[in-house]
């Protein structure tokens, strides 16, 4: 063999050699990258379980980028979506644990008898519908593949990553349908239609009753079946109450 084909043949597998080995030099900065997402999602789930979440901690998970290039597009949408998804959740989270307000308590109802309420109604309805909205954009977020996909840039992106993006997705948010988000949040318009139902109820029934002026109670009720129809209504927060502190 020539001393030229020899030299031909080593060139050639060091290029064969330099190859593979960006190749897998390659595959391994992709699998890291890969690895680096979902570990900032897993260290995200945690904090949002632990009671005494670190939102400065999440804010700072949600803001770095640990990626590049392809990689990097996918861990923005996907933290861009994690953090409308639990902006959305904390949204009825607080709405619900400001819900402290008894629309029926002594003091609210002496306040709002002669007004026939005017306030609390506007109050629930306020609430019913905050509560419903941020309900219906949580459902859209999980179940609504072009929102989900919305959040990814896709321009000159290959199918890989955008399978990656929707896998990854698809992983965090299983079981957040419809159907689940309904049964978790509905008890909160469940309990503010029960304020409504029992304040309307006073309202129709104004004549039958009124406001106690030497004792702490709310109600004064003229007509015993009336009053038990009210407790009836009331008794229904009871329940509700009960299921809000089993969430």
């Amino acid at each position: 063999m020539s001393k030229a084909k020899i030299i031909i043949i080593i060139v050639f597998l060091i290029g064969i050699v330099g190859f593979l080995t960006f190749f897998a030099l390659n595959l391994s900065k992709e699998l890291k990258e890969e690895k680096a997402i979902r570990q900032e999602i897993d260290q995200i789930m945690e904090l949002k379980k632990n009671k005494e979440e670190n939102k400065e901690q999440i804010d700072l998970i949600l803001s770095r980028k640990l990626t590049t290039k392809n990689y990097l597009k996918v861990e923005i949408a996907a933290k861009s979506y994690f953090s409308d998804l639990y902006n959305y959740i904390d949204n009825i989270n607080y709405l619900a644990s400001s819900e402290t307000v008894n629309y029926l308590s002594a003091e609210n109802i002496k306040k709002e008898r002669d007004t026939d309420f005017t306030v609390s109604k506007q109050n629930i309805q306020d609430n019913k519908n905050q509560i419903t909205d941020n309900i219906n954009k949580l459902i859209d977020l999980t179940t609504n593949e072009k929102i989900i996909l919305g959040y990814l840039d896709q321009n000159g992106l290959k199918q890989y990553y955008i399978d990656f993006y929707k896998d990854l997705i698809s992983k965090y948010t299983e079981g957040l349908d419809a159907d689940y988000i309904n049964n978790k949040y509905g008890f909160l318009i469940k309990r503010l239609e029960i304020y409504e139902d029992a304040i309307d109820f006073l309202v129709k029934n104004k004549k039958e009753w009124g406001v106690p002026k030497f004792t702490n109670d709310a109600i004064e009720f003229y007509d015993e079946d009336i009053k038990k129809e009210f407790e009836t209504k009331v008794a229904a927060l009871y329940d509700n109450t009960k299921n809000i502190q089993e969430q």
